[in-house]
């Protein structure tokens, strides 16, 4: 939402990239008059935005933590299996979808393994 002339907006935001994790997530922000001075405009944020936002903020920053640990763990599990076939290898990719990929060697370099 845009401020209206004479009017400042503040608005909660999420750390990191991890939109793909906290899509779901409230977007919360409000709207001052910006004559009404700093002591003003501080009440009105801890009054009208922090309560909903820190509550938001506490799943998110929840929901990146398990999205990392699942991630951690599948790392680990795509090296393990890569260790118990000659030739292949596991590496982490940002790409689509982000995670482990497990590789082998072939004729044409390091390929996907299919998924079947």
């Amino acid at each position: 939402m845009a401020a209206r002339p004479g009017r400042v907006e503040f608005a909660g935001c999420y750390p990191g990239d991890y939109s793909r994790v906290t899509w779901w997530a409230c977007r919360y922000s409000i709207t001052c008059a910006a004559a009404r001075g700093a002591q003003a405009i501080a009440a009105d944020i801890s009054r009208r935005l922090l309560p909903d936002y820190h509550a938001e903020l506490d799943k998110v920053l929840r929901a990146i933590a398990d999205h990392l640990t699942a991630l951690d763990e599948q790392a680990a599990t795509a090296a393990a299996v890569a260790a118990a076939i000659p030739g292949a290898r596991s590496r982490l990719f940002g790409s689509d979808p982000p995670g482990p990929h497990l590789l082998r060697a072939g004729r044409q370099g390091l390929r996907g393994l299919p998924d079947h």
